[in-house]
This record gives C-alpha cells, sequence and structure tokens, in this order.
C-alpha cells in the first residue's frame, strides 16, 4: 500500500479525532445516564418493597397466602417495571409472580453480603433509612434477562423475605437509543468536519501543491522555477524560503557549470601540451619545429603564431612565418628584436608590432602577446600571438607558457646545432660530418641521429660490419657533447688478453701483480668528466662482463688489488660488429649488460648500402694521400668508379681506402683505370664462366646506381613533406639538379600525380 497524500492523511486524522472524541463524549454520558436510570430504578424499587411489605407482613402471620398471592399480582399488573416478586419463608416460596416455576437461579436466597452501617437494624440507602439486612443484587435469568433485585426482611426476618425483581430493559433500551442518537450526531459532526477540512485543505494545499510541483521540476533540472503565494502564513514563508534556495542553487549550478567547463577546457589544454611535448621532441632541426609549432599551438588557443629565433653567434633574427623560416641580418632588425625582447617580462603584451618581425596576420591584430623562449637563462627567442584588444584569458596564457617552458630545451639544441652545423660545414664543406663522409639518405640519417644523442649522457651501441666508422661516430657523439673538452678515451677490447684487460680498464696498485712497481689509473679512471669508447665490446670475457656490468650501473670500480671505491662521471659508448642479441641468445654475453649497453642504437651503414657515396669518399681518400705523400691528387676514370660501385666491399671504407692508397702508389699516369684495379674487382660481376662482355656487367652496375639514386631522392622527399627545397639540403645538391633527377627518373608528388 502507498503511501498517504497530505490531504488524506489530515482528513483521516480529522475523522478519527472527531470519531474519537465523540465516543468518549457519548461512554462518558451513557455511564452517568446509566448510573442515573439505576439510582431511580433503585429508589422506585425501595419504595414499592418497603410499601408492600407492612401488608405482607401481617398477612403472613395471619396466614393468608391467598392475600399475598393476590396483593403480588395486583402490584405486578400495575407496575409494567416489576418483573417478578416471590415472597419466601422459611426457605421454601409461599407465591411469586412468576408464570411458571421459580427458576434456580432464584433459589436459595442469596447470603447478604452488604456491608451494615453503624446502626445494627437500619442504615441509609439514596436518603432514606431501610433495614439494615436489605439486600441488592443483579440477576440474569435464562431467558437472558436482567433484572435488580431487592431482598426485604419482613419483620427482622421472622415473617419471612420480599424478593422484588425490577427489569433492566427500560435502562439498556434508553442506553440503547442514547448510543444510536450519538452515533448519529457522531456521523453529523464527522460529515461537517471532512466538509470544512477539505475546504480548508483545498485553500491551503493549492500553495502546497504549486510548491511541490515546484520542487518536482527542479529535481528534472529546471533551476529557474518559482512560486508565488501572497500573504504571511506559514506556506508563503515556505515559498519565499524555496524560491530563495532556488536562486542559490541556480547561481551555485551555473557556478559549478562554469568551472567544470574550465576544468575541462584545462583538462584539454594540459592533454594537448603532453601531445605537444612528446610530437615536438621527435622532431629534428629548426625549420620543421618553427613550422609545426604553430599548428600545434592553434589547437589549445587558436589565435594566429609567428616565432622569433635569435642566433646571438651571427647577430641574427630567424623570422618563422608560415611555413618558410627567414634570417634577417640587418642591424635595424637585430636591435628592434633586442628592444622588444630583452628586460622584459617573460610574458608581456603590446600592440604595432610590424613586419619582419611580425608575420601578417600577427600585424593585423589589435594587440599581441610576447611570450619569451628562455632556456638555462638564454634568450632563444619569442612566441608571438595576435589576439583581440580584450587580451587571452589567464588559463590559455598559462597552457602556452607551459608548452613553450618545455620546448625550450629542445628550441636551444636546435640553435646550436644549427650553429654547429653551419660551422662544420664552413669548415669541412657540406658532406663532411665531424670526419663522417656521406651525402646519402643513409648517412644523413646518421648524421641526425648523433645530433639528437649527442646532447643526452645516455649509452650508446654502435653496431655494423668492420670499417664502417664505427670510431668516427663515437667521435663525433663526444665532441657534439657537452663533453667535448673533456677526454675521449679509447679502449679496443679484442687488443687485450683477459688477464690484462682488467687492469686497463681500471687500473691497479702498486704491487698488485709482479711487475706492479707503481699505481696505474685505468681508462675510466683517465676519462673521467669525459667520454670512454670501448671498442670491439663483444671480444671482451665473461668475468671482465660483471666489472663493467657494475661500472655502467653506478660508475664505480676498485682498482686491480686496492680496496677503495672510486667513483667517476663518464659517458659509455661501445661498438662491435657482432650481433649481440644473438650472442645473448647462445649465452656468450650477458644480457644484463646487453641491455645496459643498447640504451640507444646507432647502425652504421656498410659501404654496399650508400654506393652512392663511394665517388666522394674516393676523391677524399685521394686527396689525403695526395697531401700526405706531396705529389698530385690522383683522379678515377668513370670506368674504374662503375667497377668500384658495382664492387660488394666486404671490408668496407676500410678497405676502399687500403685499395685506392694502393692504386695511386702504383699509378703511373695520374689517373686509376679498371687496368690498376685489383682483379678482383675487376672479375666481380663477370665471371669466369659467363660468356657475356663487360659492357652488360657495367651496364648492370649503372642500373643499380640508378634505382638507388632513385630511391634516395624518394626518401629524402617523403621526409621532407615533398618539400623540394629541404630535399635538395638534405641530400646535399642543388634544387636545379633535384629538379632534373625527378624529371629523369619521373618521380612526382602524390599531389601532382
Amino acid at each position: 500500500m502507498g503511501k498517504l497524500s497530505l490531504k488524506a492523511t489530515v482528513l483521516l486524522a480529522m475523522g478519527v479525532l472527531v470519531v474519537s472524541s465523540c465516543l468518549l463524549t457519548a461512554f462518558i454520558a451513557a455511564q452517568r445516564y446509566s448510573q442515573s436510570l439505576e439510582q431511580a430504578l433503585t429508589r422506585h424499587a425501595h419504595n414499592i418493597t418497603q410499601s408492600l411489605s407492612g401488608p405482607i407482613a401481617e398477612m403472613v402471620l395471619i396466614n393468608d397466602i391467598i392475600g399475598v398471592q393476590r396483593l403480588l399480582d395486583t402490584q405486578f399488573d400495575r407496575d409494567l417495571s416489576q418483573g417478578y416478586a416471590l415472597l419466601q419463608v422459611q426457605g421454601r416460596v409461599y407465591a411469586h409472580t412468576l408464570d411458571q416455576r421459580v427458576p434456580d437461579a432464584l433459589l436459595p436466597s442469596p447470603v447478604n453480603t452488604e456491608e451494615k452501617n453503624a446502626d445494627p437494624s437500619y442504615r441509609e440507602v439514596q436518603g432514606k433509612t431501610v433495614p439494615a439486612d436489605i439486600t441488592e443484587r443483579t440477576v440474569t435469568l435464562p431467558n437472558g434477562k436482567r433484572y435488580h433485585e431487592i431482598e426485604w426482611p419482613l419483620l427482622d426476618g421472622h415473617a419471612g423475605i420480599l424478593r422484588m425483581g425490577f427489569s433492566q430493559h427500560d435502562i439498556e433500551m434508553r442506553i440503547s437509543q442514547l448510543w444510536k442518537e450519538t452515533a448519529g450526531l457522531t456521523f453529523i459532526i464527522l460529515l461537517l468536519a471532512l466538509i470544512a477540512g477539505t475546504f480548508w485543505l483545498r485553500r491551503v494545499g493549492r500553495p502546497l501543491g504549486a510548491l511541490s510541483r515546484a520542487l518536482d521540476s527542479v529535481g528534472r533540472g529546471n533551476l529557474t522555477t518559482r512560486v508565488t503565494v501572497a500573504g504571511q502564513n506559514e506556506v508563503a514563508v515556505m515559498a519565499r524560503a524555496f524560491n530563495s534556495m532556488s536562486e542559490k542553487l541556480e547561481g551555485t549550478m551555473l557556478s559549478m557549470e562554469s568551472q567544470a567547463a574550465a576544468l575541462q577546457r584545462s583538462h584539454r589544454q594540459l592533454r594537448l601540451c603532453n601531445d605537444i611535448v612528446t610530437a615536438f621532441a621527435a622532431l629534428d632541426g629548426l625549420e620543421i619545429m618553427a613550422r609545426r609549432l604553430p599548428d600545434y599551438l592553434s589547437d589549445i588557443v587558436p589565435v594566429p603564431y609567428c616565432l622569433l629565433f635569435l642566433e646571438h653567434d651571427r647577430n641574427c633574427v630567424v623570422t618563422a612565418q608560415g611555413r618558410a623560416c627567414t634570417p634577417l641580418f640587418g642591424r635595424d632588425d637585430w636591435e628592434a628584436a633586442l628592444q622588444l625582447l630583452e628586460g622584459r617580462e617573460s610574458i608581456f603584451t603590446t600592440s604595432g608590432l610590424k613586419e619582419p618581425l611580425a608575420s601578417p596576420d600577427v600585424s593585423a591584430c589589435p594587440a599581441q602577446t610576447v611570450f619569451c623562449i628562455v632556456h638555462e637563462h638564454t634568450l632563444c627567442g619569442a612566441l608571438i600571438a595576435g589576439h583581440s584588444a580584450k587580451g587571452m584569458d589567464e588559463a590559455d596564457l598559462a597552457a602556452l607558457a607551459l608548452v613553450l617552458n618545455q620546448i625550450a630545451g629542445s628550441i636551444s639544441r636546435a640553435l646550436r646545432y644549427e650553429k654547429e652545423s653551419r660551422g662544420q660545414r664552413l669548415h669541412d664543406g657540406v658532406d663532411n660530418f665531424n670526419g663522417l663522409l656521406g651525402r646519402s639518405s643513409r648517412m644523413r640519417a646518421i648524421f641526425q641521429r648523433i645530433a639528437d644523442v649527442a646532447s643526452s649522457d645516455a649509452t650508446v651501441l654502435i653496431t655494423g660490419e668492420s670499417g664502417t666508422g664505427k670510431e668516427l661516430a663515437a667521435r663525433a657523439i663526444h665532441k657534439l657533447s657537452g663533453r667535448r673538452e673533456k677526454p675521449f678515451v679509447v679502449i679496443n677490447c679484442a687488443a687485450y688478453p683477459e688477464s690484462l684487460l682488467e687492469s686497463e680498464l681500471f687500473g691497479y696498485e702498486k704491487g698488485a701483480f709482479t711487475g706492479a712497481l707503481r699505481q696505474k689509473p685505468g681508462r675510466f679512471e683517465q676519462a673521467d668528466g669525459g667520454t670512454v669508447f670501448l671498442d670491439e665490446i663483444g671480444e671482451i670475457s665473461s668475468v671482465a662482463q660483471v666489472r663493467l656490468l657494475r661500472v655502467l650501473q653506478t660508475r664505480q670500480f676498485e682498482r686491480v688489488g686496492g680496496e677503495e671505491t672510486l667513483t667517476v662521471n663518464v659517458r659509455v659508448l661501445a661498438a662491435t660488429n657482432r650481433d649481440l642479441a644473438a650472442e645473448v641468445r647462445k649465452g656468450q654475453f650477458r644480457e644484463d649488460l646487453y641491455y645496459r649497453l643498447d640504451v640507444i642504437s646507432l647502425v652504421m651503414p656498410s659501404l654496399r648500402d650508400r654506393p652512392g657515396d663511394l665517388p666522394l669518399l674516393a676523391r677524399h681518400f685521394l686527396e689525403n694521400l695526395a697531401e700526405r705523400t706531396g705529389r698530385q691528387p690522383c683522379t678515377l676514370s668513370p670506368a674504374a668508379i662503375r667497377l668500384l660501385m658495382a664492387y660488394d666491399w666486404p671490408g668496407n671504407v676500410r678497405e676502399l681506402e687500403n685499395m685506392l692508397e694502393q692504386c695511386a702508389t702504383l699509378s703511373r699516369h695520374g689517373a686509376i683505370t679498371p687496368a690498376d684495379l685489383p682483379e678482383r674487382m675487376r672479375n666481380f660481376n663477370t665471371p669466369a664462366t659467363s660468356n657475356r662482355p663487360s659492357s652488360i656487367s657495367h651496364s648492370s652496375a649503372a642500373q643499380t646506381l640508378e634505382d638507388k639514386e632513385a630511391a634516395a631522392i624518394r626518401e629524402a622527399l617523403e621526409h621532407c613533406a615533398w618539400s623540394r627545397k629541404d630535399a635538395a639540403a638534405r641530400l646535399g645538391i642543388g634544387r636545379t639538379t633535384l629538379y632534373s633527377k625527378m624529371k629523369r627518373y619521373g618521380i612526382r608528388s602524390p599531389e601532382t600525380a
């Protein structure tokens, strides 16, 4: 059963109250009325009994039983309230008015148990003096009728006992009538009360209903609901309290929604910031950083951006607008940039910035906010954002500042790399990268990889075939790192027997073994602050691997024969021509040491994988040889070059250098021809069993070279997003040359295909 409504509850309570009040009143009235009727009946019974007691006593004394019976019958016929009368003498009934025999309920006469008064002969009953031994009781006959019986002794019982029974039926009928009248009156009162209550509830319930409906509307989310109730009663007070609560709740919800939207926006911006920083760390080169950064930041705050980079070594301002980076060497531009940025807060708002420092779309904005890019207290440049005169939101400013603070290190390294690469290109030429020669895409990727890992202290494992320049790569990493001014110590692990390698790596104390006449520091100790290059790391024994693993983990060791633990600050570079992963699977190299070494991998390509670099390498080696010997540099004939490019080069660059030195020394006419080349190279593409002319082999070699060149050009274009300018710079050739080669090989961008 569901809960009752307020109206039903009030009406039910009113009904219960009215009915209970009427019933209580009727009960009290019936009790009082019943007592009054019983008292009247008692007085009437006493009068009748007393009036009959005298004559009956006289008749009993004369033994006039017939007279007694006639007197009782006459009195019974005259008084309808009299139920019965009987005369009992010495336990026998002499006369009675009953139609049948005397019921057992009337025999024998009960013992008088009434309390007597002070006078042993008489007592007071309802203001009258009656014999003290009169007995009164209520008798119920077998027919269910109830009688008030009085036992009146005649002559103190000597003449017998007169027993008169007066019917209580009239009293019961009157009481029943009283209850019926009370019930009718109660019904009328209840009906009137319910009608009045209904009208009252309707008057009171109308505003309560409005208040209830308003609460239900608020519960469904309609916070603009209001209730209008006039007056000063309690319902009006509740309505005013509800309206006040609803207004406050609406304000609170609007505030919470605003805060939730701001929080969601901040969360989105923070997620975008993290994605931007992660993506930015993978970019290589200042130009591509400048091209991508505005696109990234537009996802956070969609306003126009432009970038300024400061190259302090050249007093040059590099402006990044759209997809182009433009260096400004003018003194006025440099001074204008310094005046704008130096001595200012990290974030400030200005207006009126013009080209060339600001892009046209940024200059067109009413105001600009400048974010200075600072790394390690060095001003690297600034981000300029155009916006309305109202200004940018504080959350947007904080998000942009967070991103710039996280990527400032990458921008600083890119500027430093541009400076060092520029100086290196001016010193060695465009194809020389810290001693490494090459213009192929494979070598360009190696150069970029070296530049990326140089700034960290992570361990680098350099792998590749013998003669591919692993030590040169290690030296390049050291030269580009922050340890360039510290020692670069090379240890060829294959050059020392197991008994000497440990003392060579870690040093030894005086007297540690026979012949140890003095203390000697090891290579790790000598390289403190710098870089240790462990060449042929795959050749060390298992015992040395354990000692080396500890050094890589803690940078701590003890000299042979010593107890003092030494701590060094070194960066470890390692190289091998073995497949250490396969050695680990075979159980010949410790797995934990392998993972300690292989933090960053650098795979040097073999010479046969970059045949396009062979003419460049050959020319470099021949020029160096001529400089050492004081002779004119030899040249290579086209036929010799084709043979060299078709050769497999198992010894890689080292084999090429040695072969060229041999040919240049034995050549008599200053030009190396196919006849001057070793026989293994002349016969590499012409087996003895083949009858094909050598021109076929040369044609095949040329075809292979063209395929590789076309693949290198396509790879560079895809890496640079099909920017011909960037691809030409990456390949180390002019744009005109690139255009002609693209036309020759039928290479077209996806947009024009």
